[in-house]
């Protein structure tokens, strides 16, 4: 028997491609995800972490990745994840603002992995519908904390925090200038771009 994790789950539409999911653990829980879970979402080339600090930690130690359209931010509590690094199991701790994507990437754990949540552990992630694999559209996220200029043009700014809470803006100009508090968390989601 599999038991749930979550002790609420919320989720917004954002456009036919992708959607908001609001998730609250359940305090002391230890739960495990499989190998190969990320397999759920489209994967993406992988390109190595290049400025998330808890990414670049787990890159270090040898963690393997693969990258995915997946964005995922913590917004309450706190999480161990135990993770395999190269010399064994190590555990890095989630708190309020970690996140995994970089690049514009969601970067998930190829290997089996553990989660263990506290203090209402809760996570905002703004991804595809399982179902996508191939074709359509592509898209790109940034997870921003406190005000900013938007560098170009978004398809979607979701607020995971403050006082904008579960509010999605959409098709906004780059240019744009957000203001939010200094912590709040925004999620911003672009289409890719093309390479010339």
């Amino acid at each position: 028997m599999i038991v749930r994790p979550t002790t609420s789950e919320q989720f917004l539409p954002i456009n036919d491609d992708l959607s908001v999911h609001y998730s609250v653990f359940k305090d002391d829980y230890v739960f495990t995800r499989p190998d190969n879970a990320w397999n759920f979402w489209r994967e993406m080339p992988f390109s190595p972490p290049v400025s998330n600090p808890w990414l670049l930690e787990n890159h270090n130690d040898g963690v393997q990745f693969v990258c995915c359209e997946h964005a995922s931010v913590a917004i309450a509590g706190d999480a161990t994840y135990t993770l395999k690094t190269r010399d064994g199991l190590k555990d890095y701790i989630w708190t309020r603002g970690t996140h995994n994507v970089d690049n514009g990437l969601g970067y998930l754990p190829a290997s089996e992995f553990t989660r263990t949540f506290r203090n209402g552990f809760s996570l905002c992630c703004i991804l595809q519908p399982y179902v996508v694999r191939d074709g359509g559209a592509e898209y790109r996220f940034e997870v921003i904390t406190g005000p900013f200029t938007l560098a170009r043009d978004c398809v979607a700014m979701h607020f995971c925090t403050g006082s904008r809470l579960k509010q999605t803006d959409f098709a906004i100009l780059a240019g744009a200038v957000v203001n939010v508090s200094t912590d709040d968390i925004t999620i911003v989601a672009y289409l890719k771009t093309r390479e010339r």
